[in-house]
């Protein structure tokens, strides 16, 4: 599923996708112009409250420090199944290393 989502510019860390839900979830648009209206929105926000002296950090934003970046998102059933598949192999990986180094150690 192609979704957008918001990048910011850091100085020593390149482009990152910083933005997250109250749950730490990344944050996806569904368009690109959604993406780049709430890009507008915090930035105006943010300069608004440091000239109103309401921001401690102090500093002003600029729109070019952001950007939108269109991605491929896995659904949620998706994940899902690659998760249990990643997991299942890891447990089975495990049992069968753990089996067979129990074997070896007992042996000797």
């Amino acid at each position: 599923m192609i979704k957008y989502q918001v990048e910011e510019d850091f100085l020593c860390g390149g482009w990152e996708n910083v933005e997250t839900d109250g749950d730490g979830n990344k944050v996806y648009y569904d368009t690109e112009q959604e993406a780049q209206d709430n890009i507008n929105q915090f930035v105006k926000e943010w300069n608004d409250d440091v000239d109103n002296g309401n921001n401690e950090h102090g500093d002003h934003y600029d729109v070019d420090n952001f950007r939108v970046v269109k991605v491929e998102v896995k659904s949620w059933h998706q994940y899902n199944n690659y998760k249990n598949t990643l997991n299942d192999w890891t447990m089975n990986d495990f049992l069968t290393n753990t089996i067979f180094t129990t074997h070896i150690l007992l042996k000797i």
